[in-house]
């Protein structure tokens, strides 16, 4: 998650609440909203890497400055 939206910020902790309760691993990473792109991109890129890592979801929306779909077409497909 890029920014600090409050309905993003529920969401988000909803959707870890319920990996915990099912006994899914997950890992939350909250970046500010002034945050580079390429920051992001970078940290995407180690997650795909990580053979510990199955799956990765962009909350949405992020911010202007974010080119959404660049970010989304980082996630290797097999963790889409």
């Amino acid at each position: 998650m890029v920014g600090d939206n409050p309905a993003s910020s529920i969401y988000v902790r909803n959707k870890a609440k319920a990996c915990k309760e099912t006994g899914i691993h997950s890992e939350v990473y909250q970046f500010s909203g002034d945050t580079s792109q390429m920051t992001v991109l970078e940290h995407i890129h180690a997650l795909n890497d990580n053979p510990k890592i199955h799956g990765i979801l962009i909350q949405l929306p992020l911010p202007s400055h974010f080119d959404t779909q660049r970010i989304i077409a980082s996630i290797a497909i097999e963790k889409m």
